[in-house]
């Protein structure tokens, strides 16, 4: 698939397009565009959204890196991995060596950290369904780019291919690292992590821009051995609850961006009541006091 490289787009086109990393997350779009990541924390608080968009240095966590290799490694595109020849990240002399090679736009990695990512590789490429997925016709880290609900909307999937398959749906892959990549597992880190959200957003910008029926397919494999791979799409219920999300959260950006007012998690003053465990607690702590006995 070739893409138009695209700097920042004074008159916005909808499209696939060829967009470095970093502008991307910037947000490409003159006049600002609406993200997954941007929707979903949204729904966490305005404020934060607010401000992860206007910092000048996001919070970046070291688990960040290890899933920036694995990306790199298995889609064969995206930042270059430098290893690094440390035990661990505690000495100066490390620390310093880290911040120098994400400062070069690279991702440092520990020489154990770099032989897991060369196992989960080889077993994603091992697995008959990942391996299909991964070896159609297309291209990694394309930016999608296009306007529904009034606003302007971006994405970037790490695998679109350039044709349907022969059921006629584009097969949309998405990888993700796990520590457990069961059903039972991954169920809770896509409720979680808002991945139902991700797949309904993906879904909408790669079908707009495509006009084709879309599977958003996710290969989770593990990040230890044996590093289990599993190939999962979402049932209509999740999407749906992924889809209904998102319109919650398009209504607050509209709304935010009209204003200029970004609120925390309340406003005013809202009465409270604690946890639900708490008040278990309290009613049983009452029961055995009720019943003559000293808790």
């Amino acid at each position: 698939m070739s893409a138009p490289e695209l700097t920042v787009t004074e008159t916005f086109k909808a499209g696939i397009y060829d967009i470095d990393e970093r502008l991307y997350h910037q947000d490409p779009v003159a006049g600002g565009s609406l993200s997954s990541s941007g929707a979903k924390k949204l729904l966490e608080c305005p404020a934060i959204y607010h401000h992860y968009c206007t910092a000048d240095a996001p919070e970046y966590k070291d688990v960040f890196d290890f899933g920036k290799a694995a990306h790199t490694a298995v889609l064969g595109t995206g930042a270059e991995v430098v290893i690094l020849d440390f035990k661990n990240w505690t000495t100066k002399a490390a620390q310093t060596a880290k911040a120098e090679t994400r400062e070069a736009g690279k991702t440092p990695l520990l020489p154990k950290e770099h032989a897991r990512i060369v196992g989960l590789t080889n077993a994603v490429h091992a697995h008959p369904e990942a391996r299909a997925l991964l070896s159609q016709d297309g291209a990694a880290e394309q930016s999608v780019l296009w306007e529904a609900d009034g606003i302007r909307k971006r994405a970037r999937p790490d695998f679109l291919p350039s044709k349907p398959s022969d059921n006629g749906r584009l097969l949309v892959v998405d990888l993700k690292t796990a520590v457990d990549s069961s059903p039972a597992a991954f169920s809770r880190s896509c409720a979680n992590f808002g991945y139902a959200q991700q797949d309904a957003w993906y879904s909408e910008g790669i079908a707009a821009v495509t006009g084709l029926d879309v599977a958003f397919l996710f290969v989770v494999v593990e990040k230890e051995p044996p590093y289990v791979v599993s190939v999962y799409e979402l049932d209509e219920l999740a999407k749906r609850i992924g889809e209904h999300r998102n319109d919650i959260a398009i209504r607050r950006y509209i709304e935010c961006t009209e204003s200029g007012i970004w609120p925390g998690y309340v406003t005013g003053i809202e009465q409270l009541a604690l946890p639900r465990w708490a008040e278990i607690e309290y009613q049983e702590q009452l029961e055995m006091q009720q019943e003559g006995i000293t808790a």
